[in-house]
């Protein structure tokens, strides 16, 4: 792997957590999150896994992630995905930061909303995101990451989805992750995860091999009345794993407007 000086200095000054000018520490950008997990954490080779049942918002909350850590890094954030086109996931951002959604082709916009979108147009499209399908399988993420210049973070959406050895293929990315020091933030359901009252704990999720484990939770998903209500502020981030770190769990409010969580 070919490295100019540049680039082995911010490592250098990154792994010894060195906030030299030019070198930002990415972000989540939830202020308790980043501090349960750790700002040092969130920028070196730590596997974190954003577990939760369907339906409960997982790739809503990854797409907050990659929006807020894109916007704190100068480096590339690589989000892998297999559900969403690269078109549906850029108007997704656009709406999270404009709160406005795409209407497509047949769309009217008054001029405020017409400028809250070019707003946000301009700001996403200044960011240094790529976003890869990776239907292929694990074996591509792998390659990609290898031969790739080192990002920032990476985020998998639905690891589950197109893995056919999840054991195996979730343990070579705990091997890239410390191997290339990068931050990877895989997301997955659980067959463990029952359709029931009960709050989840770490019992319920299957990869223990992961340095820290969120579960996204809402006792309003099982009330048929309140889940049809988008800003009910009882969805919980459980921090049930963190290895370097303390466990807890953080309330969010779900904006509907905007699709995101916020704290």
């Amino acid at each position: 792997m070919i490295k100019d000086i540049k680039e082995i200095c911010n490592e250098i000054a990154q792994e010894n957590h060195i906030k030299k000018p030019g070198n930002k520490l990415v972000s989540t950008g939830f202020a308790q999150l980043d501090s349960i997990i750790g700002l040092n954490n969130l920028n070196s080779g730590y596997l974190m896994c954003l577990a939760s049942m369907p339906g409960m918002g997982k790739s809503t909350f990854m797409l907050d992630l990659l929006l807020n850590s894109a916007i704190t890094s100068d480096n590339e954030i690589f989000y892998f995905t297999n559900e969403l086109s690269n078109h549906q996931i850029v108007e997704r951002l656009i709406q999270k930061l404009s709160g406005t959604h795409i209407e497509g082709s047949d769309g009217i916009y008054d001029s405020e909303t017409l400028n809250k979108m070019v707003g946000a147009i301009s700001v996403i499209s200044q960011l240094k995101i790529t976003i890869i399908d990776y239907s292929e399988g694990c074996k591509n993420i792998k390659n990609i990451l290898f031969f790739s210049k080192k990002p920032a973070m990476v985020l998998i959406d639905g690891l589950e989805a197109i893995s056919q050895d999840f054991e195996k293929d979730l343990m070579m990315l705990r091997n890239l992750c410390k191997n290339l020091n990068i931050p990877i933030i895989i997301s997955m359901w659980t067959g463990k995860m029952q359709k029931n009252r009960f709050r989840p704990t770490l019992s319920d999720v299957y990869p223990i091999v992961a340095d820290s484990v969120w579960i996204l939770h809402r006792d309003s998903y099982f009330d048929a009345v309140k889940k049809q209500d988008d800003n009910i502020p009882d969805t919980e981030l459980i921090i049930c794993k963190n290895k370097n770190g303390e466990l807890g769990t953080i309330q969010f409010k779900y904006d509907g407007q905007t699709k995101s969580f916020i704290e």
